[in-house]
C-alpha cells in the first residue's frame, strides 16, 4: 500500500490549507490554556488564604502587645507587627494583579 505525499513544502500533521493546527497541537493549546488559568485560581485562592492567616495573627499580636510588660518585648512584637503589615500589603498586591492580568482571548472565564 502506498501512502500519498504530503504537498511539497509540508509535512503529515502541520495543519491544513486554511492555516490551523493541527488537532493534537490544538487539544495541546486548549489544554495549556487550561492549566495556566487553574495554576492563577490555585495562586490566588493561596494568597487570600493566606493573606487571612497572617491578618489573624497580627490581631493575635497586637491583643499580646497589650499585655506585654517588658519595652524591648514590646518594641519586637512591633517591628513584628510592621513586617507583618508589610506582607499582608504585598500579597494584596500580588492577587490584586492576579486578578487584573490581562488574559489570554481563549481562557475559560474565571
Amino acid at each position: 500500500m502506498t501512502y500519498p505525499s504530503p504537498a511539497p513544502g509540508r509535512a503529515y500533521g502541520s495543519g491544513d490549507a486554511a492555516g490551523r493546527a493541527p488537532p493534537a497541537q490544538q487539544a495541546a493549546d486548549a489544554l495549556a490554556r487550561q492549566l495556566g488559568s487553574d495554576a492563577q485560581r490555585v495562586a490566588r485562592d493561596l494568597a487570600d488564604q493566606i493573606t487571612r492567616r497572617l491578618f489573624a495573627i497580627g490581631l493575635e499580636l497586637n491583643g499580646a502587645l497589650a499585655r506585654i510588660q517588658d519595652p524591648r518585648a514590646g518594641q519586637g512584637v512591633q517591628a513584628a507587627l510592621a513586617v507583618l503589615d508589610d506582607t499582608i500589603a504585598e500579597l494584596r498586591r500580588v492577587v490584586f494583579d492576579l486578578r487584573t492580568a490581562p488574559r489570554h482571548p481563549d481562557a475559560p472565564d474565571r
